[in-house]
């Protein structure tokens, strides 16, 4: 047998593997700055890879070079990359520079012109790669290069992020454990989750800061006594969600199963947090076999599939009703507008709202939640994603998601609260769906109110015309919103728009 049949295949394994070591070594520093520096507001950068940038410059061919001895920290390079001129800066080591000090300086030279690329004096970052032994970042071309030296260049390592409190404290990437096992487990645990989040948040975030922590496994298993059924509140089909008290502040903790879908989460719920009405992250703890999430308290609870408070199971009157469901209207239309690119929820029901002390909701829980991509309308999945008896027929039939598959989903939700009933019910072997309510179907659409709304808000309004007619506006737009049709829908912030109303055509 020929070297050459098993040394180039071995060389090519050593070569990735030395690639896989160099993401995770440069991505862990990386996640721990992106974690604390920005809120996942979307001005993405993209994640090159090490193939990318050596055929862009030739495997780095001292032609490509530009701007010699700018920096004994890194090189510079100007190379093609998708049909378009771009700068390569490839960060070095020297005698007096070890690995380590070179790569905290890369590192913190992609987080400050992740914050400056909105600047028209700064150079814009168009991404990184973080495969190689050191991080190379990847800029707009700048045609005269002495001109636009340092400042424009982005040279930012010796720039601190001043954040209020000490990063050190903050971040605790491998507990101290007696066990050299355990120990190893949370590293491989953190490295795992670690370099998921930290490609979405690359691709998420632009760096403002709106800081998370990174908690310890040693503290979320203290603070809930290692999990105990004592602190546990609840469970999803794919999470559990415990309350404890941390830092002398009652917290939720929410542990996943599925990893996926806990990025996704983390993600989501950082760019949410700036919202009034969605529950704000804390933190996260990468070290369990999947991530867990840390968030604020909502004193109040989580609602039952009904529609009432799942704590004595109380019932909410029509007035906290409306209002909850015009927060949470102004919730979703923020998801589908703020950011460059809508956000779809795809999965929202009464069990992923949680009420504070004085009943104001707060949205909790954007695992399924996605991006629709630039320049398009919707999302096309490989299968159905979502509660059954919520999930939006075009999504069930086509596999595709739109901000309008949130919409009927929003319309199902209002007629829990309008009925008081769930969503789906069962009776024997069937399934019971509330939109397949014999009432809700009437030949002409004259539905009668009194046949379908919840007894107890019927008491409140008798006598009252104008509660009366709040609560046909708000069936009419329940009906309007569960359109078969998505066309026929209504966007979110339309929708918003009408509760508004609703809830003010009441005189004080």
């Amino acid at each position: 047998m020929s070297w050459k049949v098993w040394f180039f295949p071995l060389v090519s394994r050593l070569s990735k593997k030395e690639s896989e070591r160099s993401f995770l070594d440069n991505g862990s520093m990386l996640l721990e700055d992106l974690i604390a520096s920005c809120d996942g507001k979307s001005n993405p950068i993209r994640c090159y890879s090490a193939a990318e940038l050596m055929r862009a410059t030739n495997n780095f061919d001292p032609s490509c070079i530009i701007m010699e001895d700018v920096s004994p920290c890194y090189q510079m390079f100007r190379g093609i990359l998708d049909d378009r001129t771009i700068i390569i800066k490839k960060y070095i080591t020297q005698e007096y520079i070890n690995k380590d000090e070179a790569r905290s300086y890369a590192i913190r030279d992609i987080i400050i012109s992740m914050q400056m690329s909105t600047h028209k004096y700064a150079l814009k970052l168009l991404g990184c790669c973080l495969e190689f032994s050191l991080p190379a970042l990847v800029h707009e071309n700048a045609a005269k290069n002495l001109a636009r030296t340092y400042k424009e260049l982005g040279y930012y390592p010796h720039c601190q992020l001043v954040l209020g409190w000490n990063l050190n404290f903050t971040f605790s990437i491998i507990p101290r454990i007696k066990r050299k096992e355990e120990k190893e487990e949370r590293k491989r645990s953190f490295l795992k989750n670690g370099s998921m989040l930290l490609e979405d948040l690359i691709a998420s975030c632009d760096g403002k800061s709106h800081p998370i922590r990174c908690y310890s496994a040693a503290e979320l298993n203290r603070v809930t006594n290692n999990f105990d059924r004592s602190c546990f509140i609840t469970d999803g089909t794919y999470f559990d969600i415990y309350r404890g008290i941390l830092d002398d502040r009652t917290v939720i903790i929410k542990k996943h199963y599925i990893v996926d879908w806990a990025i996704r989460d983390i993600i989501i719920s950082m760019q949410m947090s700036a919202h009034k009405n969605s529950l704000k992250l804390l933190g996260c703890c990468l070290e369990f076999d999947t991530p867990a999430l840390v968030f604020e308290n909502a004193g109040k609870g989580g609602l039952n599939n009904d529609g009432s408070l799942a704590v004595d199971n109380e019932l909410l009157p029509w007035k906290t009703r409306l209002r909850i469901a015009k927060q949470l209207a102004s919730a979703l239309t923020y998801l589908h507008t703020a950011f460059p690119t809508p956000i779809v929820h795809r999965n929202l029901r009464p069990t992923c709202i949680l009420l504070d002390d004085d009943y104001v909701p707060k949205l909790f829980d954007f695992s399924f939640s996605i991006t629709i991509p630039p320049d398009q309308l919707y999302v096309q999945d490989n299968f159905a994603i979502g509660t059954s008896a919520y999930m939006d027929p075009t999504h069930r039939n086509s596999r595709r998601s739109s901000e309008r598959t949130d919409v009927y989903i929003f319309g199902v939700l209002l007629l829990v609260f309008l009925t008081q009933r769930a969503a789906s019910r069962r009776h024997g072997a069937e399934i019971e769906l509330l939109i397949g309510d014999s009432k809700l179907n009437v030949p002409g659409g004259q539905i009668q109110i009194e046949t379908i709304a919840d007894p107890k808000i019927l008491e409140e309004v008798v006598g009252d015309e104008q509660a009366q007619q709040q609560l046909q506006d708000f069936l009419a737009l329940a009906l309007l919103c569960i359109q078969d049709e998505n066309e026929a829908r209504p966007d979110m912030i339309d929708v918003a728009k009408e509760l508004v109303r609703i809830d003010k055509s009441i005189l004080p």
